[in-house]
């Protein structure tokens, strides 16, 4: 039998490795706490103007907890036009990071929507696309096309050429819509459908504004108004809006928008 810390030959067996905070990271959800704790929320607030209701330009960090890799995923920018009688259009782009297939996932989003306390959309084109983070070359059969449009009590979505209709009733928006709504937002919506990612329909979601609260940002504490949003096939997500309207975090359990 072979010495205590001894492999076979005789030779010393490594060391374990004590875990790090890292490793430790995929056994704690996101939250405006443990981001500050890992040092994600060093960038300061904005204490620029901000109207919005207005034409804005606001770009995100996307973070994600899950073990030892870079937990760095990506950036998305939103962009905000206001158009004539309570229309709206939003410029959406998103970059998320593939590490294992050394690829980017890119999705570009324009939506026209109604200024009301969900962002309701009217219609919508979007182009999503996988392509090598080396070379840039897009993935062959990687590339999705959509449009897509609100009808009486439906939704009609052509995607790369095929149409489908699904039926709504009452109150509906998109996950891209709410990030522009709930800057604006003055009193908790009625009971909503979600659109996720404008194409996947999820019922029975609410947005509850639950009150102040104080996050840590470059070392400054910073008062905000928490909504929480709940429903049907997704995870529960935070929204932190601060004094002047603008969206500074918002988190599910796994993904963080800083």
């Amino acid at each position: 039998m072979a010495p205590p810390n001894k492999g076979k030959g005789g030779r010393k067996a490594p060391a374990k490795k004590k875990p790090t905070a890292a490793d430790k990271r995929i056994t704690v959800p996101c939250s405006a706490t443990a981001l500050a704790g890992y040092g994600q929320l060093k960038t300061p607030v904005p204490t620029t103007p901000f109207d919005p209701k207005g034409a804005w330009r606001q770009s995100y960090f996307i973070w994600m907890t899950g073990g030892t890799w870079q937990c760095y995923r990506g950036m998305l920018t939103f962009e905000r036009t206001p158009k004539e009688n309570g229309i709206v259009a939003l410029r959406v782009n998103q970059r998320f990071l593939a590490d294992r297939m050394r690829s980017i996932h890119e999705m570009s989003v324009t939506i026209l929507c109604r200024a009301d306390s969900l962002g309701t959309p009217l219609s919508w084109q979007l182009r999503s696309r996988m392509f090598d983070s080396k070379t840039g070359k897009d993935f062959a059969n990687g590339t999705v096309r959509q449009t897509g449009k609100a009808v009486p009590e439906a939704i009609e979505i052509t995607t790369n050429g095929v149409k489908t209709t699904h039926k709504v009733a009452g109150p509906w928006t998109s996950n891209w819509s709410l990030f522009e709504a709930v800057q604006r937002a003055s009193a908790d919506p009625a009971r909503f459908t979600l659109l996720e990612d404008l194409d996947t329909v999820k019922p029975a979601h609410r947005l509850h504004r639950r009150g102040e609260e104080t996050l840590t940002f470059a070392g400054k504490e910073v008062r905000a108004t928490r909504y929480d949003q709940i429903g049907q096939g997704c995870l529960p997500r935070v929204y932190y809006v601060d004094g002047t309207g603008r969206l500074i975090l918002t988190h599910t359990a796994l993904r963080a928008y800083i």
